[in-house]
């Protein structure tokens, strides 16, 4: 998952749930049991578990509209702080290239050696 994805969603989490809230909302969701399992052990911190509920939610296609209605429901009065996360979901996955990579004419072989001046 996208770190412009991640980060909204660890922090909502964060601001919305203790340890026990979330693994009790966790267990209710579709899914849940098998992701409590995989969810670190109870003497973490609260940053780990959410940061490790995340990763798994999104591993198994979890982070979809039905979870954020589920947010919505649970916490009625923090729907737009919901809605705005949900809304980041929505768009498409932002896309990363990596700062070193430069495109390439391979019909022209000098392109190749562009900017590795000694």
């Amino acid at each position: 998952m996208h770190p412009v994805r991640r980060t909204p969603l660890i922090d909502l989490l964060l601001s919305l749930f203790d340890s026990a809230e979330l693994l009790a909302f966790l267990a209710r969701r579709p899914g849940g049991p098998q992701l409590l399992q995989r969810l670190p052990a109870a003497s973490v911190s609260l940053l780990e578990l959410v940061t490790a509920a995340v990763d798994l939610l999104a591993r198994h296609g979890h982070v979809q509209p039905p979870l954020f209605a589920a947010l919505a429901e649970t916490f009625p009065l923090r729907r737009p702080d919901i809605d705005r996360v949900a809304a980041i979901f929505a768009a498409p996955e932002p896309v990363t290239v990596e700062p070193d990579h430069r495109l390439v004419d391979y019909a022209d072989p000098a392109s190749l050696f562009e900017g590795d001046d000694p």
